[in-house]
């Protein structure tokens, strides 16, 4: 880097230290290392992957959960640069983990909506095309966006419409994403019941599904593992993927089964691979 620029690390004494290269959406870790007959030590730069959890951490301080819940106190309340600083990622990066939560830009600051209101939202939008007898596949945005925001605030609904509907292709209207609709409405009945997204127990008779959330998983390899291992015995690879993908750079395959490779134990078990864990889980 140019001598005249100048480098800042985070003074967050739980945080690791990273390096972000400027222009660019790599991040890097910085490991000391000593060098055999010499008396210098140095620091190597690895590439790593974005430390998403504290972005959880920070929006979970103060969810929205409504209008007649706010007030004046912003405290607890993060803009997008706020979160910049505070969250071990590229911007790239913090986008795109944000697109992943129900996170909706308010006066500024960045909320995450507590579940039962991003539910009760979705609930509003699907109950008003079920009322108009819209067609599923032809949802007139304008319209449901303009209605809805009669009940909640416009920039809610639209953020919430967004997320549960996908652009038709060759002309204005907009399809509901099932996916997304089902995906909101199994949290909200797991998490109601104090289950801890999801996972299915095939040993409890009868088999039953509880609520098994990527982000409140640690960030080490090795932690993020025995908590895999202590939910759930054996592991198919679909299962496991979107558990572990986040902490491979960029999630590629490739990288999924080097990680796989090290930490677990395949074997074949009726024509289909599964994964144990390699040593005792702690």
């Amino acid at each position: 880097m140019p001598l005249t620029q100048s480098l800042y690390f985070s003074d967050d004494p739980s945080d690791d230290l990273i390096l972000m290269e400027v222009g660019t959406d790599m991040l890097r870790s910085l490991k000391m290392v000593k060098v055999s007959r010499s008396f210098h030590d140095y620091l190597e730069l690895r590439p790593c992957c974005p430390r998403l959890r504290k972005l959880v951490q920070l929006l979970r301080e103060r969810p929205y959960r409504g209008s007649e819940y706010e007030d004046d106190d912003n405290r607890s309340k993060y803009t997008f640069g706020d979160i910049l600083d505070e969250v071990q990622a590229s911007e790239a990066e913090l986008r795109q983990a944000i697109e992943e939560l129900p996170v909706v830009e308010i006066d500024g600051f960045y909320r995450l909506l507590e579940l039962e209101y991003h539910f009760r939202v979705q609930n509003f939008i699907v109950n008003y095309i079920e009322a108009e007898s819209l067609p599923m596949s032809r949802i007139p945005a304008g319209e449901v966006v303009d209605k809805v925001s009669e009940l909640e605030p416009r920039e809610i609904v639209a953020e919430v419409f967004r997320r549960c509907t996908t652009p038709n292709e060759g002309d204005e209207f907009y399809s509901l994403n099932y996916d997304v609709i089902c995906r909101i409405t199994a949290e909200t009945l797991l998490r109601t019941v104090g289950k801890g997204l999801a996972l299915t127990d095939n040993s409890s008779i009868p088999k039953s599904i509880y609520l098994f959330d990527k982000w409140d998983l640690p960030e080490d390899a090795t932690e993020r593992f025995d908590h895999l291992f202590r939910a759930k015995r054996t592991w198919g690879f679909d299962e496991i993927r979107p558990y572990i993908a986040d902490l491979c750079v960029g999630g590629q395959k490739t990288d999924v089964d080097a990680l796989l490779m090290k930490h677990v134990r395949a074997a074949m078990q009726s024509g289909a691979r599964t994964y144990t864990a390699k040593r005792p889980v702690r």
